[in-house]
């Protein structure tokens, strides 16, 4: 399956290997195209249309400006997990800080694009080894938290957190944490508790705040 991958991807052009590149950073569900437009900084439109072509990327049926990869291997293929452009993630992350922000601004309805958004969020900060992205992070954990909590979605609370933990984890210092980052580590600890209590899991929560 890889040879066929790269077989594909050779045929491609430079800014359309760019665009696979940043649909690989996002998780396997489906994207929005303009977040591509935001990585590339131009429209992805072409671009986009040479993934198809090439069998890498599908449109979703009903929604058409959506993408998704057409298997899981190539998806696979494409994710750099290590070593990925900081100017794609840098771009993907302020798009889709805003979109949050968008989505959740006082008085709308969230709706289901949000669950998308934060499933996109948490694969982009698994990429991010050299701490370029923590205005994302910043966002989940604090405003962003604040308003799901405020909307009573738990599972969509559960997944911000979940997001900002495994960026923590990631890019944890071998050495003596800084002041920031035990700040940071104890914000999350306190809002993971939280989390715990109105699950009922108060012994999960016990340890947390321990």
């Amino acid at each position: 399956m890889q040879w066929l991958f790269e077989r594909s991807v050779h045929s491609l052009d430079d800014l359309a290997k760019r665009a696979l590149e940043a649909a690989g950073l996002l998780a396997s569900a489906g994207f929005d195209e303009a977040a591509i437009d935001a990585a590339l900084g131009q429209c992805s439109r072409d671009s986009i249309k040479q993934l198809i072509n090439q069998s890498l990327l599908r449109r979703e049926p009903d929604r058409p400006n959506f993408c998704t990869f057409t298997h899981d291997l190539g998806y696979k293929f494409a994710r750099k997990e290590r070593d990925s452009e900081s100017g794609l993630r840098i771009s993907l992350a302020t798009w889709l800080t805003g979109q949050l922000k968008d989505h959740l601004e006082v008085g709308k309805s969230p709706t289901d694009d949000v669950d998308n958004f934060l499933q996109h969020a948490n694969a982009l900060l698994q990429t991010d080894y050299d701490q370029q992205l923590g205005v994302l992070e910043n966002h989940l954990l604090y405003d962003g938290w604040e308003r799901l909590d405020a909307l009573g979605r738990l599972s969509r609370v559960n997944a911000a957190l979940d997001a900002v933990l495994g960026w923590q984890i990631l890019t944890h210092s071998e050495d003596a944490p800084n002041s920031n980052e035990l700040r940071e580590r104890s914000v999350l600890l306190n809002k993971l508790g939280n989390l715990s209590v109105a699950q009922g899991d108060l012994e999960d929560a016990r340890q947390k705040y321990a």
